[in-house]
């Protein structure tokens, strides 16, 4: 579902006296920085890049052994592309009152997964850093985030992992 459908079913439940879609997550950008190996295969290629983010909570009933590796309360999920050097964006994610009432302190975390777009090779390409942000409401999100990816297998062995930092 687009945010327009979802503002639409929104302001269509609170004039209905229904709150169900009452939060959202912050809107935010992602700054996707490649290696030059990573760029030249993505260019030579024709591929994009896409960008998931999740975002899930821990639950004031405690952890959900069936939503593994998620945390309990699931909110929900956006998907985008974005070409080479350019910024993403990504929108809001419109969640129930039920769902925020769950949430541990009302906060809830974002997880960034990017890979390869697969427009030509059906499989991802990038070793991407990994994102995993403690959204605070009503706090936004600094943005844009940075992500630093390379190919797959590109890091010598012996490296340490590769680390996303925001702002």
């Amino acid at each position: 579902m687009d945010r327009t459908t979802l503002r639409v079913i929104a302001t269509a439940l609170a004039l209905t006296g229904c709150a169900a879609l009452s939060f959202a997550t912050p809107e935010f950008d992602v700054s996707v920085s490649l290696s030059d190996s990573a760029r030249t295969r993505l260019s030579t290629l024709g591929e994009n890049i896409k960008i998931l983010a999740f975002f899930d909570g821990d639950s004031i009933d405690g952890p959900n052994p069936e939503n593994a590796p998620f945390r309990a309360i699931i909110l929900g999920s956006a998907e985008t592309t974005v070409e080479i050097d350019h910024v993403a964006h990504v929108g809001s994610v419109a969640f129930s009152r039920h769902q925020h009432d769950l949430l541990t302190q009302g906060q809830y975390h974002l997880i960034l997964n990017v890979v390869s777009g697969r427009r030509v090779d059906s499989h991802n390409l990038l070793d991407c850093s990994f994102v995993d942000l403690v959204v605070e409401p009503p706090n936004a999100l600094q943005s844009p985030i940075h992500v630093d990816c390379g190919l797959i297998g590109e890091r010598k062995h012996g490296q340490p992992p590769r680390n996303a930092a925001a702002g």
